[in-house]
């Protein structure tokens, strides 16, 4: 049995880890009652199901291995919903397993930036303006992980679904040369609420988002269908676009940026930090 015990030396060997992964995996392919729970327990019955393994867990790529570590949730569903957890002689437990796999990878080959932005996707590309407003900017790394996030409440292991909820969000990536963002209308009282959305009517509808770079002012670009000014109706979750031509792109990164909102009820302006610029450039590319 593989120890769970992070004192023990063999906890971070990740031979050993390797060998305990493959004895669970092997359990879990000659019972399979979690298959309906999430992606992981999918991915390791197809993976085992191909002729080149035909249910050999020893013939298991490592990719293949780390897939289904990657694909844990943490939702901790398998482990009332399996017959081997402990006491059980077998001592299956899963979900500190796949905490176990992680640490031990994590303490031999370091965690990568893209890990450390999945863990907190919005530290970077969160900026606030004026009282109320954050711009959330989006990229590869944070629809995959608002994809994730997506399939794990929804317990989806439905490759049709996810493939759904893919075209869905992909819709939030920007383009070459743009910028995306989420904007939030953050309000902490609840009975400011409508006041406040009543005050902003209009701002999607209008020059009032801009983004500057140096002398360039790019005019935010929102999706439809947030409000509805004849009604008196504002969402207060937007999404916006940047389109910023190729001399603002280029000098993107040596300009002062800023966000700016010049509306009749709310008007503020925040500089970005180097760092926000930094990863807004990468997204540039």
């Amino acid at each position: 049995m593989g120890t769970l015990d992070i004192r023990h030396p063999e906890f971070w060997d990740l031979s050993a880890v390797d060998r305990e992964l493959r004895r669970v995996y092997d359990i879990c392919g000659g019972c399979r009652r979690c298959l309906p729970l999430c992606p992981s327990f999918k991915v390791l019955f197809d993976r085992m199901d191909v002729d080149a393994v035909d249910s050999d867990v020893e013939k298991l790529p490592v990719a293949d291995v780390k897939e289904v570590v990657d694909l844990c949730y943490q939702c901790k569903l398998c482990f009332n919903h399996r017959p081997y957890t402990p006491p059980h002689r077998w001592e299956v437990d899963f979900p500190r397993l796949m905490l176990r796999a992680r640490a031990a990878g994590a303490r031999t080959n370091g965690v990568t930036v893209q890990d450390k932005l999945l863990g907190n996707a919005e530290l970077v590309g969160r900026v606030s303006v004026g009282r109320y407003l954050t711009f959330v900017f989006e990229n590869r790394a944070t629809v995959w992980f608002q994809i994730q996030e997506m399939v794990r409440a929804e317990r989806i292991v439905d490759e049709t679904k996810m493939a759904a909820e893919v075209e869905v969000y992909n819709a939030l990536i920007p383009h070459p040369g743009e910028l995306s963002a989420t904007l939030m209308i953050e309000i902490a009282e609840t009975a400011e609420i409508k006041p406040v959305l009543d005050k902003l009517l209009g701002i999607d509808t209008r020059e009032y988002v801009t983004m500057t770079v140096g002398p360039h002012v790019i005019v935010g670009d929102f999706e439809a269908g947030h409000s509805d000014e004849e009604r008196g109706k504002l969402s207060a979750v937007h999404f916006v676009r940047f389109a910023l031509p190729l001399e603002a792109c280029e000098r993107f990164g040596t300009s002062e940026v800023a966000l700016v909102v010049d509306h009749p009820n709310e008007r503020a302006r925040t500089v970005l930090s180097h760092e926000t610029k930094r990863s807004l450039l990468e997204d540039l590319a």
